[in-house]
């Protein structure tokens, strides 16, 4: 848990090098750049109740192949995903918004799913 520094809910950075990564319930934002270019990071796991991830969240975790966003997700921001060469494909809420066309990286097949 030392790993995480979250204040009032929000994951604000990581600080770990596993590959494999829950992030704790209770986070409900995960803040710009708060996993910013961990190159250890294949897998992350968010709980329930996260709704917002952060403009570049995960940018440049360049190892990064699989990552589970709950359907409490409504908002990503910017380049979330940038420099994720890895990600090949992401299941998004249908409803969540992207705040523009820069999240994810070209070539990624990002699904809808229905809550």
């Amino acid at each position: 848990m030392n790993d995480f520094h979250i204040m009032n809910g929000i994951l604000l950075k990581y600080r770990g090098n596993d590959d494999f990564v829950t992030v704790p319930d209770g986070v409900t934002k995960i803040d710009d750049l708060a996993f910013g270019h961990n190159i250890a990071l294949a897998v992350v796991i968010l709980p329930e109740g996260v709704t917002e991830i952060g403009r570049g969240a995960f940018a440049g975790c360049k190892n990064l192949i699989r990552i589970s966003i709950p359907d409490t997700v409504t908002k990503i921001g910017a380049e979330a995903f940038s420099g994720c060469r890895s990600l090949t494909e992401i299941c998004i809420p249908e409803h969540a918004q992207l705040l523009d066309d820069t999240a994810f990286p070209d070539g990624l097949h990002i699904r809808r799913m229905k809550a």
